[in-house]
């Protein structure tokens, strides 16, 4: 009988660390509604310039809508899990200007 406690319990506990596990991972992958936060030019791959103090990844939701007149370096390949432009530009129904070079 006892043999047989000690086997339940090792179950239970390996079944609530997964558990446990799983729970955590699902928060690490969760999406984040990340700001730009640089009134000034910047890099899109510097944490500071984010109002999250990261830089968007793969989950996240990335907003441009601070209000200025500002350039956005990207010089790596970005992933989002969506981008949305705004402030003056989207109200006032200003161009957008991508320059690309190799």
């Amino acid at each position: 009988m006892k043999k047989l406690s000690k086997i339940r319990i090792k179950a239970t506990s390996q079944k609530l660390l997964l558990g446990l596990l799983i729970l955590f991972t699902c928060q690490l992958v969760s999406a984040a509604d990340v700001y730009w936060a640089n009134p000034v030019d910047g890099n899109w791959n510097v944490g500071a310039n984010w109002s999250t103090g990261t830089v968007p990844g793969i989950n996240d939701n990335a907003f441009i809508d601070l209000d200025g007149t500002y350039s956005l370096t990207i010089n790596s390949n970005i992933t989002v899990n969506s981008l949305t432009m705004g402030g003056l530009l989207a109200r006032n129904h200003w161009p957008l200007r991508v320059v690309h070079s190799f």
